[in-house]
């Protein structure tokens, strides 16, 4: 018999109005609960003003008595015998955060013990809270109170703030935050003194001042921060500089600058600072932190080069120099203080393009990290006030300076004069920017690492020679007003300023802050528009084509152009090109300058072939070839077809060489290319004695994708490491390395040894091989794979400055990288690793002399290069492997830096010596193997096409044919199962010739399929 149970009474009214209101009470907290950034701690807190705008009924429009909290109180007390409240909803108002914590702990009725106590803010201590509620009556609730009201009591972000975190469990309400990594010379600063992040505060827990003086939220700036429940509250986004106790007296200096400098108009402004404890793991202790809360730009000044078309216009160019102008009025005012009967003066220490930020489209002067003061009482005696003032980026930095005085035993005196030559610096760039562009600009920088290199004065790109400014850098500013639009007043009387009174030596004779205000103001009341101003309209038209055109790209990138265009289209291309505008006049007049040319007579006269030509690709302008495959140009109809000189050695051709000649001789593999000068027939040109060269010394390590999406490419994979293993044994003196990207059994791995066989590695490629793998699901993650690889050698070959052994990674994959989320997350990687290596490991290898003969910059060796080798034609994957080959060095993290690229990608159809020499040395990189010229390509190329087919029994493939161009202006024509081609439609309508072999006669048709086919 079952037991008998009594019915559960239903609930009283009371009790009734008390689980609805506070049910009510619960969905409004949760919905106004957001987290702590993950890599904090992930705590919840409470945007406690929406709730109590909402439980007050301001939202709703309901004026009635305190609306919820009125409910809320009465339903507390009156569900315990009916028994009113002790106090009246109003007397709690100054005690609502006390209130929801006890609504938490239902324990809403015990409100009055708080107020009679006279307690009305949060946190309140353990120890008073175990006397309010005593552990006999209520067991651990005060434990819980103390626990539970750190996310009622969140700190406020107020404007000039000084916060000291009273407890670990003090909340700091960011959201979100992505760290900062600050570069010197492109190199990461390993002395800094402090880490910098940016984060983002809900605006309930910004002060209204802040509000005030920094404008509207960032809602919509930067939405991929991650910063969840958007639709809960806006925010605001800061910098957070944070010390750490060791660096307190760091802290406290740059506190005191900040103090120092005050609100002065033009300076980023520190909003305030705070402490903040946190507890070591399995461990009672606490470490203090301590937080310098900045104004946060949108960009600096080298990232708005990379981004921002350079102004054209008379306003636009009026608007860009009155912004920088800012900047040198913002120094002025810091220079020199009068408090009282004091006077401060004040050496900013580090002026830079990355230390000038767009804060809300206006420049302003940054990071007095590096600042020095000195106060004097009573009136000035005339001297020129001198401090030591060590630190500064090299590049920015005065002659007189202690960056460029390492011998001496004491840091020496300088004067103001020190930012004055380092803002020149500046204006020196910018009106490089306005006249030439973004490519400009680099050139600018080449130029200048040149000169210092021939001088024999080490490395890097400053603007003097330890003594005076380089005859360079005023040949460059001669040749800049010679260059500029017309209707530009501005740019030629900055540079005036610049060369007479800002770049010179000694330091005591630079114009002064207030005097170079003075001057600049006058440049600017002086400045007449010379020509009528475009009409507006049309200018809106550009702006709107320019911006569609961008298509989503964020940065301005060297798009390359395809052939398979008409005349009119490629016309088109150039105008809608976004990067058109920032290239301002084209560099290529530096290289066409005639001997004659106005500038040879100046000065000692700025030889043109010092500064590497830009690719024409990037230049904005059509190359020889694009024009001879256009209307634009001219094209032969009758010439002679020519040999390539340095044609592509597909990877068939190296195996069954190396085959053939084993099997001649009975020498082993790693034997063979000694002294070898062809393959097939095909001239090797001096690329074995490069390739022996560079393989001493040198650590090789394959890396291959087995994620699923390369399982119809494995054959292919297996086909292509074999042959570059068999091309590669022999060179490498201590064995090489084979990784997989996804490596489910450590034992797929090949640990490097001497001696080693391709059967070594194929054995690995069949264990890993993804089509053994049903119903396993693989996606790569390539930025971890090579993360792998780059630490580990890196922390066994670097003493902290030269690498010991260089480092190849050949990576062999579809480039797709589905586990990155991130798009650039490979990128963002590359970036910071690049930025560990110590700048004397690029070191040219190429003499100065002989690179100017040439017309290039100086050959840079890659002690760390990495060569990805893309099977398939995915477009995403074609333009992020592109990105990481043409642009990575274009990131504005790596401008400044004397850093060669090290990336290069190659199709795994190309040329087995393009993927081994382009990895290691930055002229193969640049330079595409050579075909016929697009002049020697057949007429009937052009009015018609033969095929035939790769004759083999019991397969048939049609042949197709590529062509592409190359910025030696020449032709590169490959052959390709149309299997691997599904960009058929891009091919010209030119029609296709029949491609010589050396194995055959023209036009005769091939004796065998690609290897990987059979």
């Amino acid at each position: 018999m079952e037991p008998h149970t009594l019915p559960r009474p239903p609930p009283s009214p009371t009790q009734s109005e008390y689980h609805s209101a506070i049910q009510f009470y619960y969905n409004v907290r949760d919905n106004n609960t957001l987290n702590e950034a993950d890599d904090i701690s992930g705590r919840p807190f409470v945007l406690i003003d929406n709730v109590t705008a909402t439980l007050l009924g301001k939202r709703s429009g309901n004026n009635s008595d305190h609306g919820q909290i009125s409910r809320l109180l009465e339903a507390s007390y009156r569900r315990f015998r009916y028994r009113p409240p002790l106090q009246k909803s109003y007397q709690i108002l100054n005690h609502l955060p006390i209130f929801y914590t006890l609504l938490d702990l239902d324990l809403g009725h015990k409100i009055h013990k708080f107020i009679e106590d006279d307690i009305s803010k949060l946190p309140v201590e353990l120890p008073k809270l175990r006397e309010l509620l005593p552990v006999e009556r209520y067991r651990d609730k005060a434990e819980m109170f103390y626990k539970q009201q750190w996310r009622w009591c969140a700190m406020n972000f107020e404007w000039r703030m000084s916060k000291k975190a009273p407890s670990h469990e003090y909340i700091v309400p960011i959201t979100a935050r992505t760290k900062i990594e600050p570069t010197r010379d492109g190199l990461p600063k390993v002395d800094r003194k402090a880490s910098l992040w940016v984060v983002e505060v809900p605006t309930s827990f910004v002060h209204k001042d802040i509000r005030k003086e920094l404008g509207s939220p960032d809602d919509d700036d930067h939405a991929g921060m991650g910063s969840p429940n958007r639709e809960t509250d806006s925010r605001y986004r800061f910098v957070v500089k944070r010390f750490s106790e060791k660096r307190k007296d760091e802290f406290e200096s740059e506190k005191d600058i900040y103090n120092t400098i005050g609100e002065t108009e033009g300076i980023v402004q520190c909003i305030g600072w705070y402490t903040q404890s946190e507890k070591q793991p399995n461990s009672n202790t606490e470490t203090t932190y301590y937080n310098l809360v900045l104004e946060l730009g949108d960009q600096d000044l080298y990232s708005a080069f990379q981004k921002e078309n350079p102004p054209i216009t008379f306003s636009e160019i009026q608007v860009f120099w009155k912004s920088m102008f800012n900047v040198a009025d913002a120094l002025a005012s810091i220079q020199v203080l009068h408090h009282g009967i004091y006077t401060t003066y004040l050496w900013h220490g580090d002026i830079k393009p990355e230390n000038i930020l767009d804060v809300r489209g206006c420049f302003k002067l940054a990071d007095p990290g590096e600042a020095r003061v000195m106060t004097v009482s009573g009136p000035s005696n005339g001297e020129v006030p001198k401090i030591p003032v060590p630190g500064g980026t090299r590049s920015f930095a005065a002659p007189e300076k202690f960056t460029y005085r390492p011998e001496r035993p004491i840091e020496p005196e300088v004067t103001q004069g020190s930012d004055i030559w380092s803002l020149g610096c500046v204006f020196s760039i910018a009106a490089t920017y306005v006249v030439l562009g973004k490519e400009g600009v680099k050139q600018y920088r080449l130029l200048r690492q040149s000169a210092i290199e021939s001088l024999g004065i080490g490395i890097g790109d400053p603007f003097h020679n330890k003594e005076q400014v380089l005859a360079d850098v005023t040949d460059w500013h001669k040749y800049l007003r010679n260059t500029i639009r017309k209707d530009d007043c501005y740019t030629s009387k900055v540079l005036d300023l610049v060369d007479r009174h800002m770049l010179i030596i000694p330091g005591e004779q630079r114009i002064t802050g207030a005097t170079l205000s003075e001057e600049l103001r006058h440049i600017d009341e002086e400045a007449i528009q010379l020509t009528e101003e475009s009409p507006e309209h049309i200018a809106l038209f550009i702006d709107k084509v320019t911006h569609m055109s961008k298509g989503g790209v964020s940065e301005l990138e060297d798009v390359p152009r395809t052939i398979s265009k008409s005349g009119t289209e490629l016309f088109l291309e150039e105008l809608l090109y976004p990067s058109r505008r920032s290239e301002g006049r084209p560099i290529s007049r530096l290289i066409q300058l005639d001997r004659e040319d106005p500038l040879r007579g100046i000065g000692t006269g700025l030889d043109p072939h010092v500064i590497p030509a830009v690719p024409e690709r990037v230049s904005g302008f059509f190359t020889d070839a694009q024009r001879a495959m256009t209307s634009l140009a001219r094209v032969p109809q009758e010439t002679q077809a020519k040999p390539p000189e340095d044609p592509p050695t597909t990877f068939w051709e190296v195996e069954a060489d190396i085959l053939e000649y084993h099997a001649k001789h009975n020498y082993l593999i790693g034997k063979y290319f000694k002294n070898r000068v062809s393959v097939y027939g095909k001239p090797l040109g001096g690329k074995e004695d490069q390739l022996e060269k560079h393989f001493k010394n040198r650590d090789l390590v394959y890396l291959v994708d087995n994620a699923s999406s390369m399982k119809s490419f494995w054959r292919h994979a297996t086909y292509v490491l074999k042959v570059l293993v068999m091309r590669s044994l022999g060179y490498d003196d201590n064995g090489m390395e084979l990784r997989f990207t996804d490596e489910l059994d450590e034992k797929w791995r090949l640990s490097p040894k001497k001696r080693q066989s391709r059967d070594d590695f194929l054995k690995k490629m069949s264990d890993a091989d993804p089509n053994r793998r049903k119903n396993n699901i693989s996606k790569t993650d390539m930025s971890a794979s090579l993360s792998l690889i780059l630490e580990d050698h890196l922390r066994k070959n670097s003493d902290g400055r030269k690498l010991k052994r260089h480092l190849t990674i050949l990576v062999l994959t579809d480039g797709l990288w589905e586990k990155n989320n991130n798009e650039m997350d490979v990128d963002d990687y590359l970036v910071t690793f690049i930025k560990k290596i110590p700048e004397e490991n690029w070191e040219p290898e190429t003499p100065l002399e002989a690179s100017i003969a040439n017309n290039k910059s100086p050959s840079r060796p890659r002690p760390i290069s990495i060569q990805f080798i893309r099977f398939g034609y995915h477009p995403d994957a074609i333009a992020r492997l592109d990105r990481l080959d043409n642009h990575l060095k274009d990131r504005p993290e790596l401008m400044g830096a004397s850093i060669p690229d090290i990336i290069d990608t190659e199709d795994a159809n190309m040329d087995v010596y393009k993927m081994f020499l382009g990895s290691f040395i930055e002229d193969f990189d640049n330079k595409a193997i050579q075909g016929a010229t697009v002049q020697d390509v057949p007429k009937r190329a052009r009015n018609g096409a033969d095929t035939h087919p790769y004759e083999r029994p019991g397969i048939l493939a049609s042949r197709c044919l590529l062509v592409a161009i190359d910025i030696g202006k020449t032709a590169l024509l490959i052959d390709y199962p149309s299997a691997d081609i599904p960009l058929i439609s891009n091919i010209p309508n030119a029609g296709l010739p029949k491609l010589s072999h050396s194995r055959t006669e023209p036009g005769a048709p091939y004796t065998s399929s690609p290897p990987w086919v059979r």
